[in-house]
């Protein structure tokens, strides 16, 4: 497992590609890592209440520390399938979609 190595010129999605985990409170950030396949942990402070639909499907773990981050890495990987939740959030075809959106709201 790689850390992060303190170069922000990289940009955000770039990260996501390298990387396999994600850590944050609420952010839709953590919803466009998800559709890289990172496996989520939310952690428990202010704001996380945010992220409670996600935490409340077994979408992403809800960690309370350092120590019980670090536990659930090391034993997660067998635990969740990770392409069954980004496809669980993401749909295919999204300007087919937001076109069939648009044209159904303005009545096409």
């Amino acid at each position: 497992m790689e850390v992060a190595d303190g170069n922000y010129d990289k940009s955000l999605y770039k990260l996501f590609a390298e990387s396999d985990f994600q850590v944050g409170v609420f952010s839709t950030a953590l919803f466009e890592g998800i559709a890289f396949n990172l496996i989520t942990f939310i952690l428990n402070l202010p704001g996380s209440e945010y992220m409670d639909d996600l935490i409340k499907s077994n979408c992403v773990f809800l960690v309370n520390n350092s120590k019980e981050l670090l536990e659930k890495i090391k034993n997660c990987q067998d635990i969740i399938d990770i392409s069954r939740i980004s496809k669980s959030i993401w749909q295919n075809n999204a300007i087919n979609n937001m076109k069939s959106a648009i044209e159904s709201i303005i009545g096409k």
